[in-house]
């Protein structure tokens, strides 16, 4: 969950506001505005892998034109954190937070929805994807459909948006759930699925650095930074590197020598 809207720039989403709206929607009345407060806690939270992009916290209202850079700083902040900590991010593009905005349109009963999710999936892939190769398109559509736009009302608010319209929202949903899956599929298999996969700095001067000698075959440190580390001193005038070398003696008895872990 994610922390309210008046944080670093974040739009409302539709569970922003159902939430708000019918506060019996949950047993203790509780809401989204704080939750488990992973805005903050990220980097305890970061034992776990499987997270989600807030739409309204890169996109306020929707619109791919109006990017909050603090929501894309944000995630950029946590894929990094993960890197370090020698975990794979694997990332779902939707979890139940649509803008607001959007929902006032239909939301998912609305056709033209798949135009805005094929523009934020992009933006993502975009922003994301030299460090991202994991991609969830949608958690749990089918829920979604039939209690948030079929049953929502049939004995208490089940899920937002809370629409009653079985038979008709549930379809609708479904099926433009299925289309921008399809979209996001095509459009990342034509613009993104070659796209030059490469760690960001920060991943390989902090976790390379202790990493590289141990795990990979030729051992030393990468070398992207014995370069970069070994040309910066050069021209600050410096006599030998800032970076020590190893011995090849040293390079080979460090090699392999990864403990094993357990839990």
């Amino acid at each position: 969950m994610h922390i309210i809207i008046i944080i670093s720039g974040k739009g409302e989403s539709e569970i922003d506001h159902y939430s708000r709206k019918n506060p019996n929607w949950t047993a203790d009345r509780s809401n989204g505005d704080i939750a488990c407060d992973s805005y903050h806690q990220y980097k305890l939270d970061n034992q776990l892998v499987k997270f989600s992009i807030s739409w309204p916290r890169i996109l306020p209202t929707g619109d791919p034109t109006n990017v909050n850079q603090r929501g894309i700083d944000h995630y950029n902040h946590l894929i990094d954190d993960l890197l370090v900590n020698g975990l794979i991010p694997v990332v779902t593009i939707y979890h139940w937070d649509m803008p607001q905005k959007l929902m006032e349109l239909g939301g998912w009963t609305n056709k033209i929805i798949a135009d805005y999710y094929e523009a934020f999936a992009r933006l993502l892939f975009s922003v994301y994807g030299n460090r991202v190769r994991w991609w969830v398109t949608l958690n749990e559509p089918q829920l979604v459909s039939v209690f948030g736009y079929g049953q929502g009302l049939s004995i208490r608010p089940v899920h937002p948006p809370g629409y009653n319209h079985t038979g008709v929202g549930d379809y609708l949903a479904i099926h433009n759930f299925l289309l921008s899956h399809a979209r996001v599929y095509h459009m990342y298999h034509k613009d993104f699925k070659h796209q030059k996969a490469y760690l960001s700095r920060v991943y390989i001067l902090k976790a390379g650095s202790i990493l590289h000698p141990i795990l990979s075959p030729n051992g030393d440190y990468p070398p992207v930074m014995r370069e970069r580390v070994d040309k910066n001193s050069k021209k600050e005038g410096r006599i030998k590197s800032r970076l020590p070398h190893f011995s090849q003696d040293e390079i080979e008895f460090l090699k392999g020598t990864l403990l094993p872990h357990s839990n």
